[in-house]
C-alpha cells in the first residue's frame, strides 16, 4: 500500500530546486561526489548511493526512485520493530500511522537524503531493540543493524547524532537501573560505539575541516543564515512533525488531537518501563535537545529539527501506543479513525500541491535560447540547479551566468549591471519573496524590457539590446 502511495504521481510534480543539486552532485560518478561534498555541509551516503541509483536513467521517477524505495524499506522495520516492544496490534496501527503520514510520502517522492536517512536510522534502531529485548546472548545481527544502519545514517546527515544521543541516553538509564547484571551488556555497546568510529573513519579527514568550515555559529551567521531559524519557523516544523500536515485552515484542531495523542503515548511508554524506554528516547531526546539548545544556545538548532523526517517511525510507535491506551475500546478506535482520517485528508492535500513550475520557465527560456544570452539569478540562486537541470546536457555554459561547473560558485554569476550589459540579452528569473542582486531597470538604455511573463510564483522577464 505504501509503495503504491510512494510511487503514483512521483514524477508530476517539478523538481525542487535542491533536487536538482542531488542529480549534478551524483551525475558524474564516485570521485566527482566526493569532491563535491567535501566543499557542502553535508556527508556523502546518499549522494553516493545516489551515483549507483542513477545507472538506472536519469528522468525525475528514476532520479526520486531511491527515495521511494528505500521508504518503503521502513515500513518492514517499523513493524517489526514496534511488534517486539508494544505488540502486533499496535504495530500495524503504528504502521498505518507512518504510510498514512502525508510527510511520509512527500518525502519519499524528493530526491534529497531525508529518506534515505529514514531508512539508515530505521534500521539502526530495528538493531537497537533487537539487542534490547534479546535474552543473552545478544544476536549479531542486531549489534551490526545498530553500528550499520546508525553509522551510515550520521553519514547521511549528520543530525542523524542525535538518535544516536537517544540511544545512548537509554541504554545509560537501562544500565544504571540493572547493574551490575548488565556489565556484559556494557561491554558490548562500549564496543558498538567503537565500532561506529570505523564507520566514520574514511569520512573524517574530509568531515571534520567541514564542520569547522560551515557549521560553527561564525560560519553560519556569515554563509549560511536560512540556518538561523526564529520562533514561527520551529513551531510550523514541530507541528509538520508531531501534527498532520497539509491540513491548512483544520490544522490546529488535528494538531491539538496529534498532541493530546503523544502525551497519552509518553504515558503508555512509560508504564511499560523497560519495553517504553526505547520508543519515548527516540521521540523526546533529539526533540527535547534541540528545542532546549534553540533557545539556550544557538539557533541553528531550530533547523536541525527540519531534518527529523526519521522521527516519524518512532513518533508513529508513540502515537500508536496513546491510542492503545485509550479506554474504552471503542473511544480509542474512534479517534485512531479520526487520526487516520486526517492523514488521509492532509495525503490528499499534498498530492493536489504543485512545486515551483522550473520546467515550464527553463521550457520558455529554451524555446526562444539564442547564443550570448545570460540569465539573472537571485541573489541566492535559488533556481540554479533546476533550470540548468530542465535546459538539460550539457548542462553547462549554454547561458553566461547559469553554471553547475563548481561548487561554491565562483566566478559564473552575473551580479552587476556591468557585467550584465556584456550579453546581448539578459533573461531574469525571481521566485517570489527573493531579491535580484540589482535592479533590472538599471540596465537601460542599453537592454530594454522585451518579455514579461510568470509561472506561478516565478516572474520570468527578458531584457534586449534595443534594435538600431
Amino acid at each position: 500500500m505504501f509503495a503504491a502511495l510512494c510511487v503514483q504521481g512521483i514524477a508530476d510534480k517539478p523538481l525542487w530546486n535542491d533536487e536538482a543539486f542531488s542529480f549534478f552532485v551524483a551525475w558524474q560518478g564516485v570521485p566527482h561526489t566526493l569532491h563535491w561534498m567535501a566543499q557542502d555541509t553535508q556527508p556523502p551516503a546518499y549522494y553516493l548511493a545516489l551515483t549507483g541509483w542513477l545507472h538506472l536513467g536519469h528522468g525525475m521517477a528514476a532520479l526520486r526512485g531511491l527515495s521511494a524505495f528505500a521508504m518503503v524499506l521502513v515500513v518492514p522495520l517499523l513493524f517489526d520493530t514496534a511488534r517486539r516492544l508494544l505488540g502486533v496490534p499496535t504495530a500495524l496501527l503504528a504502521v498505518l500511522l507512518f504510510i498514512l503520514g502525508p510527510e511520509s510520502v512527500a518525502w519519499s517522492q524528493k530526491a534529497r537524503p531525508y529518506a534515505f536517512q529514514a531508512f539508515c536510522v530505521a534500521t539502526g534502531f530495528w538493531g537497537f531493540v533487537r539487542i534490547w529485548t534479546a535474552v543473552p546472548p545478544r544476536p549479531w545481527i542486531g549489534w551490526i543493524a545498530y553500528v550499520l544502519g546508525a553509522g551510515v545514517a550520521v553519514l547521511a546527515q549528520y543530525p542523524a547524532v542525535f538518535f544516536l544521543i537517544a540511544c545512548n541516553v537509554a541504554m545509560a538509564v537501562r544500565l544504571a537501573t540493572s547493574w551490575p547484571a548488565e556489565r556484559r551488556l556494557a561491554g558490548g555497546w562500549l564496543l558498538a560505539q567503537l565500532a561506529l568510529l570505523l564507520v566514520w573513519l574514511p569520512w573524517l579527514p574530509e568531515g571534520v575541516p567541514q564542520v569547522f568550515s560551515h557549521l560553527t555559529p561564525e560560519q553560519i551567521a556569515a554563509k549560511h543564515t536560512m540556518f538561523l531559524i526564529d520562533w514561527n519557523w520551529l513551531s510550523g516544523t514541530l507541528v509538520a512533525l508531531l501534527a498532520v500536515p497539509y491540513l491548512w485552515r483544520v490544522l490546529p484542531p488535528f494538531a491539538a488531537l496529534s498532541g493530546a495523542v503523544a502525551l497519552l503515548g509518553i504515558v503508555a511508554l512509560a508504564r511499560i518501563r523497560g519495553r517504553g524506554l526505547p520508543v519515548l528516547a527516540a521521540v523526546v531526546v533529539p526533540v527535547g535537545v534541540c528545542v532546549l539548545a534553540w533557545a539556550l544556545v544557538h539557533p541553528v538548532f531550530g533547523y536541525i529539527v527540519y531534518t527529523f523526517v526519521w522521527l516519524r517511525a518512532p513518533y508513529a510507535m508513540l502515537l500508536a501506543a496513546g491510542l492503545a491506551l485509550l479506554r474504552p475500546r471503542l473511544l480509542g478506535a474512534a479517534v485512531a479513525a479520526l487520526l487516520l482520517l486526517g492523514n488521509v485528508w492532509g495525503l490528499a492535500n499534498y498530492k493536489a500541491m504543485s512545486n515551483v513550475p522550473l520546467d515550464r520557465v527553463a521550457a520558455l527560456i529554451a524555446a526562444d535560447l539564442r547564443p550570448g544570452d545570460g540569465v539573472l539569478l537571485s541573489t541566492t540562486q535559488a533556481t540554479r540547479w533546476g533550470l540548468a537541470y530542465y535546459l538539460g546536457p550539457p548542462y553547462a555554459g549554454r547561458l553566461a551566468g547559469l553554471d553547475v561547473a563548481d561548487v561554491p560558485a565562483e566566478g559564473w554569476p552575473i551580479l552587476t549591471p556591468e557585467q550584465a550589459r556584456q550579453v546581448p540579452r539578459l533573461w531574469v528569473v525571481q521566485p517570489d519573496g527573493e531579491d535580484l542582486p540589482f535592479p533590472p531597470a538599471a540596465l537601460a538604455p542599453a537592454l530594454l524590457p522585451a518579455l514579461h511573463q510568470r509561472f506561478a510564483n516565478v516572474l520570468v522577464e527578458r531584457y534586449d539590446r534595443p534594435v538600431p
